[in-house]
């Protein structure tokens, strides 16, 4: 299970849910 196709998955770079300060524009946007 690629982090890259795991929107659920609970990982520190695609974590929609998480205050990741990577993506917080997407983080946003997923939700």
């Amino acid at each position: 299970i690629d982090k890259e196709t795991a929107p659920r998955s609970p990982s520190p770079e695609t974590a929609p849910k998480s205050p990741t300060p990577e993506l917080p524009s997407q983080c946003d946007d997923k939700r």
